[in-house]
């Protein structure tokens, strides 16, 4: 038993949130729809992984989680646990997910920048300037 919870947590680790979740929701459906229906497992399962995914991915993308995201990242860096470096790219990171969401490739003005690059220098310089940001905190 011990070795199925080491494979699980591994397997966890390994996952993104959407598959984590889809995961779960698979799980569930594989052991509740098959009591109450005569359905395979199997079926249960494939159709239950895919319950979460698009309302997950509109929540992620939304302009609410995205104000949670970079408050929630501000909040780190002023309390230390990340350091200029890390916030940085984390932002950087994050402003470029949120951009390649909100401004699709085929309205991007410079295709010769990086994938969400022009997107995420704008939505970088915006989330400094509301959280007034710098170079010296």
């Amino acid at each position: 038993m011990a070795n199925l919870a080491d494979s699980a947590v591994k397997l966890s680790a390994l996952t993104s949130i959407y598959s984590a979740v889809g995961l779960t929701t698979g799980a569930l459906a594989a052991l509740v729809v098959p009591a109450i229906h005569d359905l395979d497992p199997w079926t249960a399962f494939a159709f239950g992984f895919f319950i979460p995914i698009g309302p997950l991915y509109l929540y992620a993308s939304s302009e609410y989680a995205m104000t949670r995201k970079l408050t929630a990242l501000k909040t780190w860096h002023e309390n230390g646990l990340v350091d200029r470096d890390q916030y940085d790219r984390l932002l950087h990171r994050l402003t470029g997910w949120y951009g390649d969401r909100v401004f699709p490739a085929s309205e991007r003005r410079h295709p010769q920048l990086a994938p969400g690059a022009e997107e995420a220098s704008r939505l970088g310089e915006l989330a400094k300037g509301v959280f007034k940001v710098g170079r010296d905190k």
